[in-house]
């Protein structure tokens, strides 16, 4: 069975829901339209089912010697025969017997590598994140994009350096503003423009 979660983030200003989903390969995580799939350590020793299904037959003995791309077992899928071939070179010993029923993730036989630098391990991040601002909610309705607008006036007549011609602009646009708040805008952009001049 599969786990799947949904998470709530933040990063800088934007809002988006993370839905996550376990399965035998890893954790997919789902952002907006993007998909990510964080791998599983890679292990060739361990053979797992990828998905569900029936184990038919062992086309191998237990304690074999297989090479790399060996198909060693066949599942049935949807009622379709699949052959399960080997990732790696070593001596293979299965876990289930023929006829077993397997989940996604079980384990259906060991391989004992001939090369055992074939294990490849997670590592833990030591690198650096980026700076983040502090979390800020962001809206395109037109009185919410006037106050932001009208916030940033005020951080550069306080000294503070901004970009404003967008955010004006878009606001300057909108006809329906009310008009104390195109007063405003414009007092306000007045003042930026005598700062300016002086």
């Amino acid at each position: 069975m599969r786990a799947t979660h949904a998470i709530a983030a933040q990063v800088d200003g934007e809002s988006h829901v993370i839905h996550t989903e376990e399965n035998a390969l890893g954790t997919r995580l789902v952002m907006d339209t993007l998909t990510c799939l964080i791998a599983k350590e890679t292990d060739p020793s361990r053979l797992i089912a990828a998905s569900p299904g029936k184990l038919t037959r062992h086309l191998v003995s237990s304690g074999q010697h297989v090479t790399a791309g060996t198909p060693y077992a066949e599942v049935e899928v949807m009622k379709m025969m699949m052959p399960l071939v080997s990732p790696a070179a070593g001596v293979l010993a299965f876990a289930v017997p023929e006829g077993s029923v397997l989940n996604s993730g079980d384990l259906i036989a060991r391989l004992d590598l001939d090369d055992p630098a074939a294990v490849t391990r997670a590592v833990n991040f030591t690198g650096a994140l980026p700076e983040l601002g502090p979390p800020q909610v962001y809206s395109d309705r037109v009185d919410h994009r006037f106050t932001q607008a009208c916030h940033a006036a005020r951080m550069i007549m306080a000294g503070e350096l901004l970009c404003l011609a967008q955010d004006r602009a878009v606001v300057l646009t909108a006809c329906w503003l009310g008009s104390i708040a195109a007063q405003q805008l414009l007092a306000v952009t007045a003042c930026i423009v005598t700062l300016s001049a002086a």
